[in-house]
Parts: structure tokens; sequence; C-alpha cells
């Protein structure tokens, strides 16, 4: 476990190690109970405490995230997220896959809105392996 949880709610936690400015982003299997006007609120919540640490590493942990970003989410995300991932200067985004393929292939379309990002992006089995390249 990471050393200081920065933000929890029903659907996901956030820790931040200030050792690696590494955010890990831990989805609970209640985001099968998500709709968009609750997915919106916690990227809001998620992003007004990631602003406070400007992580430069981010571990997602998706094995449990089981809602499925339709496209019009999907741009949404693309806007808000991955512009503010830009603004921080992130520099490497790991994903633990999910377990769910529908709501893998929305969180990898997501990703795909732009076709590049000034950041590293990479999929993984596993928190292990998510955080070995990371720190790598």
């Amino acid at each position: 476990m990471l050393d200081k949880q920065i933000l929890s709610n029903p659907y996901a936690d956030l820790y931040f190690d200030e050792r690696f400015s590494l955010l890990e982003e831990v989805w609970k299997p209640s985001t099968s109970m998500m709709n968009d006007t609750t997915y919106k609120a916690f990227q809001a919540d998620k992003i007004s405490a990631t602003r406070k640490v400007k992580p430069r590493l981010f571990l997602c942990n998706t094995e449990h995230f089981y809602y499925t970003i339709v496209p019009e989410m999907q741009e949404w995300t693309d806007k808000v997220l991955n512009d503010f991932w830009r603004e921080i200067n992130l520099q490497k985004f790991a994903f633990v896959m999910s377990r769910g393929v529908f709501e893998q292939v929305s969180l990898e379309m997501v990703m795909q809105e732009r076709s590049e990002h000034p950041y590293a992006v990479e999929y993984f089995a596993s928190s292990e392996e998510a955080r070995a390249w990371l720190l790598d």
C-alpha cells in the first residue's frame, strides 16, 4: 500500500507515495453501479486532490473497474483528464487491466482518443508489474 491516502469514495481510492511522486488509483467493484454523473463527479474530485500533489507517475488499477465508458464519455475523459495529465507534466501512466472485457476496451479507447500523449502509457496484468515499469 502506498504512503498516504488522498481521496476515498465509494468507487475508488487514491494514494500518493511522495518518495517516488507516484499516484495510485484503485477502483472498486462498486463501479458496476456508476453512471455518467457519478463518474464525472469522481474525476473532478480526483483532479482536485491530484492537483495538490502533482505526481509524475500514475498507476491506475482498473482490475475492479466495471463502468463502461461510452463514446461520449470517452471524449469527455480525453478532454478533461488527458489535458489535466499534460498540465501537471505527468511522465508515465500505467494501467492494471480490468477483468471486464468491455470495460478494458472502453479504457483503452479513452487513451486512443489522441494518437499522441506527452507521457508513456503501458498496460499490465498486475500492480507489481506496473509499479516496476513506473519506477524503472
